[in-house]
């Protein structure tokens, strides 16, 4: 779908009688030259979701800035990076992967599934039958309430702890990451982080749908 089809629908899809009142999407040029986007979140179901702040600077002609403030998407841009704000906005705005709300502790709970016991710590912003829990032997495992005994758990990490490491990681990645790596850098950015996270714990990888196998693998793809 074209990009800018794709915003007028968000848009749209949140405009109620109220909310375009007090809210909205701004683009506008800047003099130096380049392009301005601001995205009002307030209100929506991404006024609380997560954001790496991006930020590539190879010149007055090669530069972007995306991130969040005060509850609103800012990105900012040469002359030719109109579209490529509008991508970021869209792919962060459609992305569950590692888009996780941990619980208080006085709001984490146990949930029996498929008669195994586990102690609720998160749960996914966008899908609400994704959840993390704590197994009976310490290991945390993302779980699908609605799948079948088979495939509903997906292991992450060895401990709570090794998986808070292992966050501190990928947040770290974001934060450094380049939107103009070639398909080779894009590959040893994936190999560098999966040798960071096997540091951690050595069956991280052991199946290739474990949990960070498979952001290991969109990290290769260019993906994240």
């Amino acid at each position: 779908m074209n990009l800018l089809i794709w915003l007028q629908n968000w848009y749209q899809n949140h405009c109620d009688g109220d909310w375009e009142h007090l809210y909205g999407v701004k683009i506008d040029t800047l003099d130096n030259p380049g392009w301005s986007v601001s995205i009002d979140l307030q209100e929506t179901e991404l006024e609380n979701k997560p954001f790496c702040e991006i930020k590539t600077d190879n010149g007055d002609n090669d530069w972007i800035v995306c991130s969040i403030r005060n509850k609103i998407f800012q990105g900012m841009g040469d002359a030719g990076k109109l579209t490529d704000i509008i991508r970021i906005f869209k792919e962060w705005a459609e992305s569950y992967l590692l888009e996780l709300k941990f619980l208080e502790d006085s709001a984490c709970y146990d949930m029996i599934l498929h008669q195994q016991k586990y102690r609720i710590i998160a749960k996914d912003w966008g899908l609400n039958s994704i959840l993390v829990g704590i197994a009976e032997n310490g290991a945390v495992f993302s779980l699908d309430t609605e799948e079948s005994e088979e495939n509903y758990a997906v292991y992450i990490a060895s401990s709570p702890e090794v998986f808070r490491k292992e966050i501190e990681i990928f947040q770290k990645f974001c934060e450094n990451r380049s939107l103009t790596q070639s398909a080779e850098e894009e590959k040893q950015s994936a190999d560098k982080f999966r040798q960071q996270i096997l540091q951690l714990d050595k069956n991280a990888f052991s199946d290739s749908e474990n949990y960070w196998s498979v952001i290991a693998e969109e990290i290769e793809y260019g993906v994240i």
